[in-house]
């Protein structure tokens, strides 16, 4: 079995836009880090992620917006990053 490594690193993430305000002030949570898991070899060289950067103008309601990580080859997401996204709520 190969053993998996998970190492906590920033996360590069450039989230443009605001949502417009006649639908309420917005808190806006932006993840600033993320875990990811590969081989304790793999991961040495793994200094941060960078993902796609994310429109939020056109949000309206609550919502999480998807992150879409760019991942070096052998490195995936850890179990607990799996579903990390940009939560907006609307106050």
């Amino acid at each position: 079995a190969v053993m998996f490594h998970t190492k906590q690193v920033p996360l590069e993430l450039k989230v443009t836009g605001t949502p417009d305000d006649k639908y309420g002030d917005a808190d806006i949570a932006i993840p600033k880090e993320v875990v990811v898991k590969g081989s304790a070899y793999t991961l040495e060289r793994v200094t941060s992620i960078s993902a796609d950067s994310i429109d939020i103008s056109d949000v309206k309601k609550n919502c999480t917006v998807k992150v879409v990580p760019h991942l070096p080859g052998g490195v995936e997401l850890a179990e607990e990053s799996k579903n990390i996204g940009v939560k907006i709520e609307f106050k």
